[in-house]
């Protein structure tokens, strides 16, 4: 497994519960605080005393009576109710930095093949900030699988037959082309919106606020913007055509799909373009019309026929019929009771529109059944917003109606970015492009190098990985299931807390190890015997598990924190101890320390998709 230290966590516990006088399922365990006997401990005295009737210090001698000295550990000692374990530090420590440096720590091996589908924005407009958070998740959690040892395939399904795409396509049939030096995305993310909102004003609805947003647009593009609106507004009946346009594209009308696909196209070239500069890449793209045109939606529908219903001509999945004949239904909701189930989930589950054309829930059924059944992938990690969170329910119930384990489907939820002036929202084109992010970010990391020596090439490159560190830090950094407020005083910080704070301080560990020439062969790790050594050592030693946590908690964040924390460590060991000037013998391991150091954060950025910098 390449983790040392979680093989010394494990023969612990085990050592533990192999003498518990009572069956215990966990055994808490951590590291012991500055001053006290040991690396780790563990409260096991107090956690079983009141059930045994005995004193803390009491349960926690007996055990440490009995059980025999777990592998890895030198000596056992108790402290009132703990148990405190002394780990042979020269071998830990020695595994632990031979690692790091090869850049193995925590790698694995094959565990199974898993698809990270992420990102699949609707291809109307440009990809937004709270779409780069969707982004950044799922292709750092494909990362983080990939290095432990799964079988990894990043997919994109691309919604392009639904009533986003209507409005695209109706608004394009009005504009002009679209100039050769103009992001095709963004070109058709006006379109859209100014689509959207001539159709708003045609029915009446918001209507001041559409006129103040439609004004905002126009000072991108007037002439664009009012010939969409132009052309929209004299429609007999906008509504219905867009209506049309669903229904002949689905049915797989010639004129139409050409019409569908190329724009649908053209603006993934321009995602696929914004996606490679954040470093995120995908393996296939799947598209929703495939799905229909080739019958598996309807063949998928069908297999759910027993608990299919109509009203008024839109087909729906009844869930508490299907709730009363199998409880894995409640289960996937996470209800015991079939009343209180009835009570929170909507009885109708609906699958098509009126006039029959699929909703986009029809094609996630039919999704999750291919990437699992046709493609055979043991599991399938959504990124989708927590909006959605009843709606991946209703499809993970779906698949179990058919079969499937609905555990092999997993919903990786994520709250909302917010900007200081508001919710972004596509359709009234208020929303801040990846694009621009990048672009003003890179200007500002330009700014902050100009006056240093260096060329312009220079300052291009490394302004460019800074600016992806920075924007990666700061929509990985929070907890997905918390909304982002995107806050630029802390993006570019270079003191802690950043991307660019974990690039300056891979970098000094890389001037350290440049300025020395050449690595030493050997070390001798009892020459690390200086506090903050053995607590970096430990920072580093606990990446794994920090990895592990990451992926089965879906908390990418903790990842990113860990990254922080291990910066914050080595640079108050850098300002405090020298390395290059340390008398021969702490030399040569405060070296392999440094360099442990940089391939471990070297790991991490890697993940998290920091890029790696050897100058700053």
């Amino acid at each position: 497994m390449n983790d040392p230290l979680g093989e010394i966590r494990e023969a612990i516990i085990s050592a533990v519960k192999e003498v518990s006088p009572v069956p215990i399922e966990e055994v808490p365990l951590s590291r012991t605080p500055p001053g006290h006997e040991g690396h780790l401990g563990t409260p096991i005295g107090f956690k079983l005393a009141k059930k045994l009737g005995m004193s803390p210090e009491e349960v926690a001698e007996r055990i440490a009576s009995e059980m025999k000295l777990p592998s890895g550990v030198k000596r056992v000692t108790v402290m009132r109710g703990f148990i405190n374990f002394e780990v042979d530090r020269d071998l830990l420590f020695r595994r632990v930095l031979e690692l790091a440096i090869r850049e193995e720590l925590g790698r694995d091996g094959f565990f199974g093949r898993v698809i990270v589908e992420h990102t699949s924005a609707n291809p109307v407009h440009p990809l937004h900030v709270g779409s780069g958070r969707n982004a950044v998740i799922g292709d750092t959690l494909a990362r983080m699988l990939s290095y432990m040892g799964f079988d990894v395939d990043r997919r994109y399904l691309v919604n392009d037959s639904g009533l986003q795409m209507a409005y695209l396509v109706l608004g394009s049939t009005f504009s002009p082309p679209a100039p050769s030096d103009v992001k095709k995305d963004h070109w058709y993310g006006i379109i859209y919106a100014s689509s959207n909102m001539a159709v708003m004003l045609r029915e009446g609805k918001n209507v001041e606020e559409v006129r103040v947003n439609l004004e905002k647009l126009r000072s991108k593009n007037r002439e664009l913007v009012d010939s969409v609106v132009e052309g929209v507004s004299k429609m007999d009946d906008p509504s219905a055509k867009l209506q049309e346009l669903i229904r002949r594209y689905q049915s797989g009308d010639g004129e139409i799909s050409h019409m569908f696909r190329r724009c649908a196209e053209e603006v993934l070239l321009g995602f696929k373009e914004t996606l490679s500069r954040l470093g995120v890449i995908h393996d296939a793209f799947d598209w929703e019309s495939d799905l229909i045109w080739s019958g598996l939606v309807r063949r998928t529908v069908e297999r759910l026929s027993r608990y299919i219903g109509e009203e008024e001509g839109a087909l729906y999945l009844d869930l508490h019929k299907a709730a009363e004949d199998n409880d894995v239904v409640l289960k996937v909701f996470g209800f015991s009771s079939l009343e209180k189930f009835k009570q929170s989930v909507p009885q109708k589950f609906f699958l098509t529109r009126s006039d029959g054309t699929w909703l986009y829930t029809a094609t996630d059924i039919a999704y999750s059944c291919y990437k699992l059944e046709e493609l055979k992938f043991d599991r399938c990690y959504n990124v989708v917003g927590a909006e959605q969170k009843v709606e991946q329910n209703q499809v993970r119930s779906s698949i179990a109606l058919m079969g499937i384990d609905p555990d092999r489907l997993v919903h990786f939820s994520y709250e909302i970015v917010e900007l200081t002036s508001g919710r972004m929202r596509g359709r009234m084109g208020t929303y801040l492009t990846l694009d621009e992010l990048v672009d003003a970010t890179k200007r500002r990391v330009e700014d902050l190098l100009r006056g240093r020596g260096m060329s312009d090439s220079e300052i291009s490159e490394i302004s460019d990985k800074v600016a992806v560190g920075a924007i990666r830090y700061a929509l990985l950094a929070v907890d997905p299931n918390k909304v982002v407020r995107f806050d630029w005083s802390r993006v570019l910080n270079l003191n802690e807390n950043s991307g660019p704070f974990i690039q300056y301080s891979y970098t000094r560990a890389t001037s350290i190890l440049r300025k020395a020439g050449s690595m030493p062969t050997s070390f001798n790790p009892s020459n690390l015997e200086e506090e903050l050594e053995e607590e970096l050592i430990f920072k580093i030693a606990e990446m794994p598990s920090i990895m592990r946590s990451s992926v089965d908690l879906m908390r990418p964040d903790m990842l990113i924190q860990h990254a922080n924390e291990m910066a914050l460590l080595f640079n108050r060991y850098y300002e405090k101890y020298p390395v290059l000037k340390a008398e021969d013998g702490v030399k040569e391991a405060r070296m392999f320390l440094v360099a442990a150091f940089k391939g471990a954060l070297g790991i991490l950025m890697d993940l998290t998709g920091i890029p790696r910098l050897d100058r700053m």
